[in-house]
């Protein structure tokens, strides 16, 4: 959390695809993708400066995010399944492509706890975090994170007004 928190603003969507199967004698068994057939998004307005974002996805939708790579020296370059569908990243540059290094896979609750702002969408079922960050969650989650998040904000300041204090 504490990472994914210094890093919120690197956040990355890692999008799997549908999972797809193997035949064998045993029946279907599923298979991970190619490293290739995971694409990467990040945060338009976090692209580096001299990039040139795409506004609309060919189809008129107005998206909040553009595709990037990850760096061919990355750790996860090769990597062929994530446990989950976010990433915070240390660095983002502009060489041929858009590439993000350095990366990391981040829980939907440490993203929830580093959020600033929290809509919710009952009617899917869905938070939305920051404008971008879509989670599927009731939306009790919001409410009990939003609490939990100023039950810390308070303790903190408690802390920074006696050091001694323990907490």
């Amino acid at each position: 959390t504490a990472l994914c928190m210094g890093l919120y603003m690197n956040v990355v969507q890692v999008k799997q695809g549908p999972q797809k199967y193997a035949e064998t004698l045993h029946g279907a068994v599923a298979v991970d993708p190619e490293a290739k057939e995971i694409k990467f998004y990040v945060r338009r307005d976090h692209l580096p400066q001299d990039t040139e974002a795409s506004a609309a996805d060919g189809q008129g939708h107005q998206w909040p995010t553009e595709r990037v790579f990850l760096h061919p020296a990355s750790v996860n370059f090769k990597a062929r399944k994530y446990g989950r569908n976010w990433l915070v990243y240390h660095d983002i540059a502009k060489t041929s492509k858009v590439f993000v290094r350095d990366c990391t896979e981040v829980s939907p609750y440490a993203l929830l706890l580093a959020a600033e702002h929290i809509d919710v969408v009952p009617t899917q079922g869905k938070l939305v975090l920051d404008g971008w960050i879509r989670l599927d969650a009731a939306a009790r989650i919001a409410t009990l994170v939003d609490a939990l998040k100023a039950r810390v904000r308070a303790l903190l300041l408690q802390k920074l007004e006696s050091p001694g204090l323990d907490i």
